[in-house]
């Protein structure tokens, strides 16, 4: 095989691999890693298909992993209602997930919209 052809081969393998034949496990690992490149629609769409169950299924901390990040990315989206149902699903899985204090705080919001803090922000 020449450098070329070498090359080439890996410009084309990573793309050769169709989206329907990721395992959950890979969709979420592809959420955090388009994520972390400021893709939030991406890594949305890659949490979601992680969580659906049609790629397999996710070990309980991995799902409460990606309801977690579903929740923030609805968070982030000014989405309150959709974040507060994402961080409950994420504690029903694994109550040590870290979201208590958000959902709590999410869940004031909606009682009183005019003081809501966002993360790193002062009221809006």
């Amino acid at each position: 095989m020449s450098d070329g052809d070498r090359r080439l081969r890996l410009i084309v393998l990573p793309f050769a691999q169709v989206s329907s034949e990721r395992t959950a496990q890979e969709w979420y690992e592809r959420g955090y890693a388009l994520r972390g490149e400021n893709d939030l629609d991406g890594a949305r769409d890659a949490f979601e298909r992680a969580t659906s169950g049609t790629h397999g299924t996710l070990p309980p901390f991995s799902q409460a992993g990606a309801l977690r990040a579903l929740g923030e990315l609805a968070d982030i989206r000014d989405d309150v209602s959709e974040a507060i149902r994402l961080y409950r699903a994420a504690i029903a899985v694994d109550p040590k997930i870290g979201v208590s204090k958000r959902l709590a705080a999410l869940e004031r919001s909606q009682t009183n919209p005019r003081g809501r803090k966002l993360p790193g922000r002062g009221p809006v």
